[in-house]
C-alpha cells in the first residue's frame, strides 16, 4: 500500500496530527520527541531479520529477500575465499557500489532489502546480513 491511502492520523479538534508514514506496518504513526520536543526518530520494522544470500552461478546478480526495514549491515562469510561485491541489479565484479573480503561488512540505509544484489566470481560466495 501507499501512504495516500491511508487516513492520516487527528489530534484533538480533528486537525491532523505530527505523524510519519512507516512501510513496515503500512500506516501513519504518531510522531513523538524527547520530553515533548518535535524530535521523530522513523523506524523500518521493529524486529531484526536476519539471512544469507549466496551466489550460485558467478557473473548472474543475485537479488536480496524483500525485507522492509530503514538499513542493512551486510558481512562477507568468513568462508569466502575471494571477493564479493554488492550493487544494485547491475552488480558485477567490475561493476558494484563495494566490493566485500571475508568479514568486510558495509551498512546501508535502504527502505527494502530487494533493493540490494550481490555477485561474486566464485560459486558458493556469500554475504549475511542484518536488516533492522
Amino acid at each position: 500500500m501507499a501512504a495516500n491511502d491511508k487516513d492520516l492520523k487527528k489530534a484533538r479538534g480533528g486537525v491532523p496530527a505530527p505523524q510519519y508514514y512507516n512501510q513496515a506496518i503500512d500506516d501513519y504513526q504518531y510522531a513523538t520527541g524527547r520530553d515533548g520536543a518535535g524530535d521523530m526518530y522513523p523506524v523500518g520494522s521493529k524486529l531484526l531479520k536476519t539471512g544469507h544470500v549466496t551466489v550460485t552461478t558467478p557473473g548472474t546478480a543475485v537479488q536480496f529477500p524483500a525485507i522492509a526495514c530503514r538499513e542493512v549491515t551486510i558481512i562477507g562469510l568468513d568462508t569466502n575465499t575471494g571477493p564479493v561485491f554488492v550493487g544494485d541489479s547491475d552488480v558485477s565484479a567490475t561493476t558494484y557500489g563495494v566490493k566485500l573480503n571475508k568479514d568486510g561488512s558495509i551498512t546501508l540505509p535502504v527502505a527494502d532489502t530487494s533493493l540490494v544484489y550481490l555477485d561474486s566470481a566464485v560459486a558458493g560466495e556469500g554475504v549475511s546480513y542484518v536488516a533492522l
